[in-house]
């Protein structure tokens, strides 16, 4: 049995939830807006968070981006009737573990709580808030160094989307990968080595690879020439753009990182971030942003993936510069 705590501005919702509940045993709090449940979290510290988005004054994501602030672990599930794929992204970036449509049906809404209250159980490391700024900050002036080198490049702006991480299990950054999309894109991949290791990747869609080729090449675009220069010229670029984040990331934490030879791939997206190790009870830290060329219609996004062992590394050396 556990305790919940249910956030919804609408009456008849919450007894419905609280109904289906208390049917399995839970012991059960409500609250009918976002500041009252934020207070009630941090009051009765509740083993999940049944959350609703639409609420007025302060609405779910707003509530998800205080408990991510806080450092708090409490699993989130979102239960709401805006169903816009943009926005289950948006909430699983701001840390909620499940979201459900409205309105929820037992088995689902069952589901997903065995697995927030599994989530809760095991023995995963949470990053405090103060940790969390510091590793995005860190991200920030890496992928600002990329965009200064893509810039000198193509000598056109580079527009960069705010930063995401996140800190997953072994077994969760399959699914979570899984989510940027299953179509086939063109990549750079470069591993890396030091007292943390992984992954780091850019990546674009197909038709964005071959523009950015054809602007640095100078090669007309759907010829043969083109095609033939493309793995060469992007290993190029994503060489130097990899090793500028990782390098900026090692020279402010003051760690010596090597980098494997770069690869450049043509697969599924997540075929491209591959984990190596034992699934059990392992930590991944991902940090993913979105950048475009909107001259060129140009996308792509540069992935950073702290693999198994690098948890405690990386962190030590963040607290460091804090």
């Amino acid at each position: 049995m556990a305790l919940i705590l249910t956030i919804d501005d609408s009456m008849f919702m919450r007894k419905k939830m609280i109904s289906m509940l208390k049917e399995d045993g839970h012991e059960i709090l409500e609250a009918e807006d976002g500041f009252k449940g934020l207070k009630m979290a941090n009051s009765y510290k509740p083993d999940c968070i049944l959350l609703d988005l639409i609420m007025p004054e302060m609405d779910g994501l707003k509530v998800l981006k205080a408990l991510q602030e806080s450092g708090s672990e409490i699993p989130v599930i979102v239960v709401s009737a805006d169903i816009q794929e943009t926005v289950q992204k948006r909430c699983l970036e701001l840390g909620a573990c499940a979201f459900i449509n409205k309105p929820p049906k037992k088995d689902e809404l069952r589901k997903a709580l065995d697995k927030a209250l599994s989530l809760k159980k095991e023995p995963l490391r949470y990053l405090t808030a103060a940790q969390m700024d510091a590793l995005k900050e860190l991200f920030n002036i890496g992928i600002g160094r990329a965009a200064g080198i893509l810039n000198e490049m193509t000598n056109l702006h580079i527009h960069l989307e705010v930063p995401f991480i996140k800190v997953l299990s072994h077994e969760e950054i399959k699914k979570e990968v899984e989510e940027l999309g299953s179509f086939r894109v063109s990549a750079v991949r470069l591993g890396f080595k030091g007292p943390f290791s992984g992954t780091a990747a850019l990546v674009f869609p197909p038709d964005s690879a071959l523009k950015l080729v054809a602007v640095l090449t100078g090669e007309e675009p759907g010829t043969p020439d083109l095609d033939s220069v493309r793995a060469g010229t992007l290993s190029e670029v994503g060489n130097i753009v990899l090793n500028g984040i990782m390098g900026s990331i090692g020279n402010i934490l003051d760690q010596h990182i090597s980098y494997s030879i770069p690869t450049y791939i043509e697969d599924t997206i997540d075929n491209l971030l591959a984990l190596n190790g034992p699934l059990k009870n392992t930590i991944v830290i991902l940090a993913r942003t979105r950048f475009s060329i909107e001259q060129l219609q140009v996308e792509g996004n540069i992935l950073l993936l702290f693999e198994v062992g690098s948890f405690d590394a990386l962190i030590a050396a963040v607290d460091k510069i804090r």
